[in-house]
């Protein structure tokens, strides 16, 4: 399900790419994103954790430490957004407040809880 306007394929590629690699210089190219693409950002973030999602395992803390990230230096619209994303994708598949291990809601969870940080 994608919330999100669609973009080109590339484009949401090469900017998820950066959240999965999250270097201090990516980091300012997603930050810029964040403020001047809103949309661009959040479709980026979503194809970042569908690709976790759907994956065999998961890094919790890579996905924990992109949502305390985004907490921290994004706008608040932003976040809202990051926030909107992981809960509806949850909804979607009947899990939210799951306890369930499943790598697609840990992939969810773990989003959550980082958005959870303010600092």
């Amino acid at each position: 399900m994608n919330m999100i306007a669609p973009r080109s394929s590339r484009q949401m590629s090469s900017l998820a790419f950066l959240f999965g690699s999250f270097r201090p210089s990516e980091r300012e190219v997603l930050l810029n994103a964040a403020n001047s693409s809103p949309d661009k950002f959040a479709s980026a973030l979503e194809v970042f954790l569908d690709g976790w999602a759907g994956a065999d395992w998961i890094e919790e803390y890579n996905i924990e430490r992109v949502g305390k990230w985004i907490a921290k230096r994004c706008p608040y619209d932003v976040v809202q957004k990051a926030k909107l994303l992981a809960e509806t994708k949850l909804g979607a598949n009947g899990q939210v407040g799951s306890t369930a291990k499943t790598v697609y809601v840990l992939t969810f969870n773990a989003l959550l809880s980082g958005l959870a940080h303010k600092s």
